[in-house]
């Protein structure tokens, strides 16, 4: 099979991508497992948050806001991919200015967020405990998000766009000849395409190795999460999500359970991540010593990598060295709430064409998500 363009992963980076590729560029997804989002995009922790992510994470988050509540096509609203929770961001002695220094860069994107006392956080999250804590920092924004039915929307647009998608395709040779990569899978069956897309996830610099490109640095980190029960108190749904302003946990209502996590950024090679009972058994031990929650069983859980380049922000754009090899990797834990502009960056830098003009007002621009930035440093 020869294509315009041979995308690697069909997670939420090589899903949202497709989607945006005309029907006139010849596009495949090419997927290692047996099915789309096994790894990571399918143990997201499911919110968007504008707040969460830092500033390099955050333009890309506000312009995917719209698409998150808009409708897509005539009669197909995505309204139900989104639930407005909320985010309470709480700080526990800390200085006051802690909360304005952790507001302040984000208040140009986000003019809803506030500072609220402890009065005010006890009154959005009546569990927490009272001693030490100063205030925190209020997001009204913040949602829990489906993430199957967003990945599904993106992989159907993609489907629609007329994109073909090979499951069980483990890439094991990349070869360029001809002005053509040669991809071609354990199984020995072979692709061709004059563009090669490596939305890989955390075996993204392993596929730059066999492509014959210099590693961007990528990290993949373990994090763990937990579906808790709680001793003698019903979790309300309206519940927000609650994160420690240091990022030591976060914790929100799933199912009728508590969701939590340590936060945990433990080091991995890619893999088929496994969560680690000493993990569990951590964020059970912050949240409790945070709140009046009593932690009782813990029904299920599961663990993601969360692959981050080194200076955390993803990475979008052809290679500076490697001809026809384009990165979309790098999305550490934002991938899910950045797809819908992250999407459409890659795809314009794909095509060649224009960003989108309200793009340039939340500063997102291809310099700053490029991977020739790794090049440009050294």
């Amino acid at each position: 099979m020869q294509v315009d363009v041979a995308i690697i992963g069909a997670g939420i980076a090589g899903a949202s991508l497709a989607a945006y590729l005309p029907e006139s560029v010849r596009t495949i997804i090419l997927e290692a497992e047996a099915q789309p989002g096994y790894h990571t995009t399918g143990r997201s922790a499911a919110f968007y948050s504008e707040t969460y992510g830092g500033p390099e994470v955050q333009p890309l988050t506000t312009a995917s806001k719209d698409w998150f509540f808009s409708t897509l096509a005539p009669g197909e609203s995505n309204a139900l991919m989104v639930t407005r929770q909320g985010a309470l961001h709480v700080g526990w002695e800390v200085p006051e200015s802690a909360l304005s220094s952790f507001a302040a860069p984000l208040r140009t994107l986000c003019p809803n967020i506030d500072i609220i006392d402890a009065d005010a956080c006890l009154e959005k999250c009546a569990a927490l405990n009272r001693e030490g804590l100063v205030g925190g920092v209020w997001d009204p924004d913040s949602c829990d998000i489906d993430v199957a039915a967003v990945h599904r929307t993106f992989l159907g647009l993609a489907k629609t766009n007329g994109h073909s998608r090979v499951c069980d395709f483990q890439v094991s040779a990349l070869e360029r000849r001809n002005g053509l990569w040669h991809i071609t899978s354990s199984r020995g069956d072979t692709v061709s395409a004059a563009l090669l897309v490596n939305a890989a996830g955390a075996w993204a610099d392993e596929i730059g190795h066999l492509a014959g490109a210099p590693p961007l640095g990528l990290s993949p980190l373990r994090r763990t999460i937990g579906l808790f029960d709680v001793k003698g108190m019903a979790i309300s749904p309206d519940l927000p999500l609650t994160l420690d302003l240091d990022e030591r946990f976060y914790f929100k209502e799933q199912s009728g359970h508590l969701l939590v996590s340590p936060a945990d950024e433990i080091p991995s090679p890619p893999c088929d991540a496994q969560p680690a009972m000493e993990e569990i058994a951590l964020a059970a031990h912050r949240v409790e010593g945070r709140t009046h929650y009593q932690l009782t069983k813990c029904p299920a859980r599961w663990a993601g990598l969360r692959t981050f380049a080194p200076d955390r922000a993803p990475v979008y754009g052809v290679d500076p060295i490697v001809e026809g090899f384009f990165w979309c990797a790098g999305q550490g834990g934002f991938g899910i709430q950045t797809a819908p502009a992250a999407g459409q960056l890659a795809a314009a830098l794909v095509l060649q064409t224009e960003l989108p003009p309200s793009f340039e007002t939340l500063g997102i621009t291809s310099s700053r998500y490029a991977p020739r930035r790794f090049a440009a440093a050294a």
